[in-house]
């Protein structure tokens, strides 16, 4: 009752703080929330939008056969379940990894064992934010997404090798009855979906970046403070402010930001697992995730072709002069539509 209580109290803090900023400060707040406006229209939206439906598409698909229980046996999965949802998680990053985990887990299809291992190995960042997010738009060299992408999934393999003494004991499934599988997703339901996913990611880039700003002015007075809590607060925004500050800071600044994964991802991972996978493995597998990471990317971008640029000393930040305005434009419109429709279908539907 005592924690229950303190936990309480330490919420109406918050909310009382965050209130105060907001009606003190309301030039920084409108700052802040035009800052994560942008973000998301330049950065994220176009790099997650498309890969969103692309992923609801998929997610009805259930992959089976030979190259699904070898992936399983490789890495000590009891089921072709665990492994066809890990392919997903790899395709459409964290929250896809959570759902999966947490509907698997409910329904009793498998172990408390495989949903902890499902976590620990495919909560990551999707390709749609690592390479076209980071690497294309945020630090201008796709070839150099690609290697954080796979870069990152290594580090989760070895940091959950490293985890398997923190696993649950393995307990049977419960038994359920045999339910009709779903039919394959159309395109209107999955853009539905997708937009669902987009605002929530957006809104938490907006609600960090705008708590970010408000405490700016009680940091020190230096870019890379700023840039420290964004991370803690957001992935998005943080790395956008690291890649804001070139050289290696910018490279290794989001190397910190996809291994810590920030305050909003944490919050989204608790809201979709609902207590279904215990976080303590998690915890430990980011740590490691955060040792191991950046010095593997600084190893490999050695040899990476055209990417010495952005490893060593810059004089400026490296965020691409110009860009096709085009493209984001019929992305934004798209998205936009979208969002239209479905709130014009929940006003018709209510």
């Amino acid at each position: 009752m005592s924690r229950y209580f303190s936990g309480r109290i330490l919420t109406l803090a918050g909310c009382a703080l965050l209130c105060t900023a907001l009606l003190g400060q309301p030039r920084l707040a409108a700052q802040g929330f035009e800052s994560g406006v942008q973000l998301c229209l330049h950065s994220v939206l176009p790099a997650l939008f498309p890969y969103f439906v692309v992923c609801e598409l998929l997610s009805s698909l259930s992959l089976r056969g030979w190259p699904i229980r070898l992936l399983a046996r490789l890495l000590g999965l009891q089921s072709e379940q665990t492994a066809s949802a890990l392919l997903l998680a790899w395709a459409g990053g964290y929250a896809v990894c959570a759902r999966m985990a947490a509907r698997l887990r409910q329904a009793g299809t498998i172990t408390s064992r495989d949903a902890t291992l499902l976590l620990l190995l495919g909560c990551c960042s999707g390709p749609g934010f690592v390479i076209g997010c980071v690497g294309g738009l945020l630090l201008g060299n796709l070839r150099l997404g690609i290697l954080l992408y796979a870069a990152q999934l290594a580090v989760n393999l070895l940091c959950a090798a490293l985890c398997l003494p923190l696993l649950p004991h393995s307990t049977p499934p419960r038994s359920q009855p045999a339910a009709a599988q779903p039919g394959p997703v159309l395109l209107p339901s999955a853009l539905s979906s997708a937009v669902d996913s987009s605002l929530q990611v957006c809104g938490c880039v907006i609600f960090f970046r705008t708590v970010a700003t408000l405490l700016a002015p009680y940091l020190p007075k230096a870019p890379l403070a700023t840039a420290c809590m964004s991370a803690l607060l957001e992935i998005s925004a943080g790395c956008a402010d690291f890649s804001a500050l070139g050289g290696r800071t910018a490279l290794y600044g989001c190397c910190v930001c996809l291994s810590l994964l920030g305050l909003s991802v944490w919050m989204q991972l608790a809201l979709l697992l609902q207590g279904t996978v215990s976080f303590r493995p998690l915890v430990v597998s980011r740590l490691l995730h955060l040792v191991l990471f950046p010095p593997l990317v600084g190893l490999c971008a050695r040899f990476l072709p055209g990417c010495a640029a952005v490893y060593r000393s810059l004089t400026g930040p490296v965020i691409p002069i110009g860009r096709l305005a085009p493209d984001a434009a019929v992305v934004v419109f798209l998205f936009l539509c979208a969002a239209l429709y479905k709130i014009r279908q929940n006003f018709y539907n209510g």
